[in-house]
């Protein structure tokens, strides 16, 4: 566990929220109801990243409430995380319209803030949730430092891999995995995604 200082942590998300609730970086404020940040501890070993926020997530304002929050929630309890352990937020902040996947513009409007969330946070571990995130989070780097798209990948090429990245000096283990709504859609990928999850909370020391 890297050393704490949550509550000057919280105070700098308290004010990244209300930054990220103002942002007209891209187009997706017109349509909004309500920016996710993330919600979880200030410091957190196991941060999770997922896409965008779907109508749930927009009409509460928290990340992962809706039908694949729920399954991703029971797969943590089941392996003995509580929800409340972890960070969880997005890369994209702002719903897409139809949830529609985000753009490469809108996902570079957003990076910012998820660096940001990984550097107050100081996670050992991030798991992305998704092909989208997975593959921006694992091509952090050369993404802020080009502004290009990272290749194409398939989530069944990068699952079952570990990657690394470092943040502003902060070096992050990566586990990639499916997205949860992905695992409601084609349950074979359910023994995968608990693999991947399990995985990531030994990495992180969440559960040894």
């Amino acid at each position: 566990m890297r050393p704490d200082g949550s509550g000057e942590a919280q105070q700098k998300l308290n004010l990244l929220r209300e930054i990220v609730r103002d942002c007209k970086k891209c187009q997706l404020y017109k349509q909004r109801r309500n920016p996710v940040l993330g919600e979880g501890p200030s410091r957190a070993s196991l941060m999770l990243v997922g896409e965008a926020p779907g109508r749930t997530e927009d009409l509460t304002g928290r990340p992962f409430v809706g039908h694949a929050g729920r399954l991703l929630t029971r797969t943590l309890e089941s392996l003995g995380v509580r929800r409340a352990a972890v960070y969880i937020t997005n890369v994209v902040k702002c719903r897409p319209p139809k949830n529609r996947p985000p753009l490469h513009g809108e996902v570079l409007a957003c990076l910012p803030y998820l660096v940001e969330q990984i550097r107050v946070v100081q996670p050992e571990v991030v798991l992305t949730l998704g092909l989208i995130p997975s593959l921006y989070v694992i091509n952090l780097e050369s993404t802020l430092k080009t502004g290009s798209k990272p290749p194409a990948r398939y989530i069944t090429e990068l699952r079952g891999r570990l990657y690394a990245c470092n943040v502003g000096g902060l070096n992050v283990k990566i586990v990639p995995t499916f997205h949860p709504a992905a695992v409601l859609r084609n349950p074979k990928c359910r023994s995968l995604f608990e693999s991947d999850i399990k995985t990531a909370i030994e990495i992180s020391g969440l559960r040894s």
